[in-house]
């Protein structure tokens, strides 16, 4: 039977020039058919050497009989708006959008694995994907001090590891998943991506296709590399920016709200309270959260053979903690956004 599939990779960038060819090379040497595969290059007015490295790599590509890299204009910027430009630009033969970023790569057989893994998950449901996300791996980029710290802090179960970090390793219905395959079908029928959403966009998405009926899950079929912060200031910065948007999604879907988002406040306020009123007990909440940190990063320690972790990853976690919760209250009183973490610019918020 002729497979009649055929995928659209969406990479929106902003200043990518450190990452972009690895992630284009990596989608250029797919097994995946190269006439079954488009690649849209969404530029969000980069000012770096982005747009010269994607020029090349579409040259390379062309010349080898590899897929088509098409640039587009993103003026706005913002993520949700490139991917709704792509997927009104994909036309009716694309069947599958294939979300990416551009300090983001995949192995070489990655679509051919993902295709192949939701064919056969259809066929034993009976019922066609909205959305199937992949498993965020390790970084493989040579990393040290504080850059170890924080890859190996945000895959902790403590950190963002219960997102879409986590190094789940079976295949089960979730909407907290990212790096989809999405249908094309389930896009339309939701109206693509809601652009009030600067940040968190990917999640608010997987709620929209699970509420129209269809099914959003994740397999651990294959899996992808992303590039994340490097210091802590870096770490800090989104920690805050992720928080601010996460309130803001709150605030128009509460019921989304999960009590361990809240946990770094709700021990400060304790505390606090304690303090106020004189309690000899004040420093327990303090210390069990520190006691928790540390015990957490100890056996990552030992395994990875850096004893300096025991205290770098707990400075990592209790940044990434603090700055999500300092995001939430600046979320909460409706300040302007922080700026891009990742570029150093501010995006332009949707009127």
């Amino acid at each position: 039977m002729v497979d009649d599939r055929i995928v659209a990779t969406v990479i929106p960038v902003l200043d990518e020039e450190e990452h972009i060819e690895r992630c284009l090379h990596s989608l250029i040497g797919q097994t995946w058919p190269a006439e079954k595969h488009r690649i849209l290059v969404l530029d969000g007015g980069c000012v770096d050497a982005t747009m010269t490295i994607v020029e090349q790599a579409a040259s390379k590509s062309r010349a080898a009989g590899g897929p088509v890299i098409e640039v587009i204009d993103n003026p706005r910027q913002q993520v949700a708006i490139a991917r709704n430009i792509a997927l009104k630009r994909v036309g009716e033969n694309v069947t599958h959008m294939f979300e990416m970023i551009g300090h983001a790569w995949v192995p070489p057989n990655h679509l051919q694995t993902r295709m192949n893994d939701l064919a056969v998950l259809e066929a034993s449901l009976g019922v066609k994907i909205g959305a199937i996300g992949t498993r965020v791996a390790m970084s493989d980029e040579n990393l040290n001090g504080q850059a170890l710290a924080i890859e190996l802090a945000l895959m902790s179960k403590l950190g963002s590891g219960g997102g879409q970090f986590e190094q789940f390793s079976e295949a089960k219905q979730s909407i907290v998943t990212a790096f989809c395959l999405h249908s094309v079908e389930a896009l339309r029928q939701v109206g693509g991506w809601n652009e009030e959403w600067v940040t968190g966009q990917d999640h608010d998405l997987n709620h929209a296709i699970s509420a129209a009926g269809w099914q959003v899950w994740r397999s651990p079929a294959s899996f992808l590399h992303m590039a994340k912060r490097k210091s802590f200031i870096g770490l800090s910065r989104l920690g805050m920016r992720y928080g601010y948007w996460r309130m803001r999604q709150l605030i128009s879907h509460p019921k989304r709200a999960r009590m361990k988002e809240f946990l770094p406040w709700i021990g400060t306020l304790l505390t606090a309270s304690l303090i106020f009123v004189g309690s000899s007990f004040w420093f327990v909440a303090p210390t069990i959260y520190l006691a928790a940190l540390i015990l957490d990063s100890i056996p990552v320690a030992f395994d990875r053979r850096r004893s300096q972790l025991i205290l770098t990853r707990p400075i990592a976690l209790f940044l990434l903690h603090s700055s999500f919760s300092a995001g939430l209250l600046w979320g909460l009183a409706g300040w302007p956004s922080p700026v891009n973490d990742r570029t150093g610019r501010r995006i332009s918020e949707p009127n």
